[in-house]
């Protein structure tokens, strides 16, 4: 109330009068309206830019738990079709909403979804790769490429997150359980000695990852490596039991969902390291001149 002022009121005869912050003027007694406030359309209009902005923060809320709602799913849906389990489903549903709520910009939410899955896999111990995700979108009829993966790599660096480059133990783990589920190998391993060859081979591919030189491991997919590793255990084990070798490189790349030729590579790079009593003879990478003579020659 601002100030107070005497005259009769029509209605009860008092004699105290009251001018309101809105402007009108009462009574003291009975309440009585002497003058309406006068409109300040100032106010309206201020009233209005305020509807305005809790409308459009309302509206950027309920976008923001549709992205989130969307990301979940996806990851659920990739996670089902891997084959995941349901801690790794709630990590990756933890990053992707750190990212969701901290980065500004737009984001794709299928590599959202990939890299948040390929990072909590890791963090887990059960890696999967981003070949892996990618043939996944593929199926779905949603192409992403390598380069999409790396920005949003960099957004989460952006954001304060680092993604887990994982162990190398994990990776073997991980290379071993994909191809002895490759119909090929299935067929020609019996049932009651496959517990015992993946052990011997896990032994001797973590053997020869122990003697790698860290330098050297920098920079290089660790799915890669791994998967050369158990490669060269692979070839160790079946010269050792005079065995022929259950899988070829071909194998390993259906099952890992890599490139025969990355993993060609891989096992030449190890060779040459000389971490495996089989690199007697050392072998020489195929120079590109090579490699374009002998695509002609096909």
């Amino acid at each position: 109330m601002i100030n107070v002022n005497t005259l009769k009121c029509p209605v009860c005869g008092g004699g105290r009068r009251v001018t309101c912050e809105d402007g009108s003027i009462c009574c003291m007694e009975c309440g009585y309206v002497f003058t309406l406030a006068r409109i300040d359309r100032r106010r309206i209009i201020k009233t209005r830019e305020e509807a305005d902005i809790r409308i459009r923060r309302k509206k950027k809320i309920e976008l923001e738990n549709k992205r989130e709602d969307k990301i979940r799913r996806i990851i659920e849906e990739l996670s089902e079709l891997l084959g995941l389990g349901k801690g790794i489903i709630e990590e990756a549903s933890y990053t992707s909403l750190k990212v969701a709520k901290r980065f500004k910009g737009r984001i794709d939410p299928y590599v959202l979804a990939g890299i948040s899955i390929v990072d909590a896999s890791r963090k887990l111990g059960k890696p999967r790769s981003l070949n892996e995700i990618m043939k996944l979108l593929r199926e779905l009829g949603e192409n992403r490429r390598i380069k999409d993966f790396m920005k949003m790599t960099r957004i989460l660096r952006k954001v304060g997150l680092e993604i887990n480059k994982g162990d190398l133990v994990s990776y073997v783990d991980s290379v071993i359980s994909a191809v002895f589920n490759h119909e090929e190998v299935r067929r020609s391993v019996d049932k009651g000695s496959i517990m015992d060859i993946k052990r011997e081979l896990r032994a001797r591919a973590l053997n020869i990852i122990k003697r790698l030189p860290k330098h050297w491991i920098r920079g290089k997919r660790p799915y890669s490596i791994a998967t050369a590793a158990v490669y060269i255990a692979e070839l160790e084990r079946a010269h050792v039991n005079r065995e022929i070798k259950l899988f070829s490189q071909r194998i390993l790349a259906e099952s890992t969902h890599q490139s025969e030729y990355t993993i060609k590579e891989r096992v030449i790079d190890l060779y040459n390291l000389g971490v495996t009593f089989l690199d007697r003879t050392r072998k020489e990478r195929p120079s590109s001149k090579i490699m374009n003579s002998s695509q002609k020659n096909t």
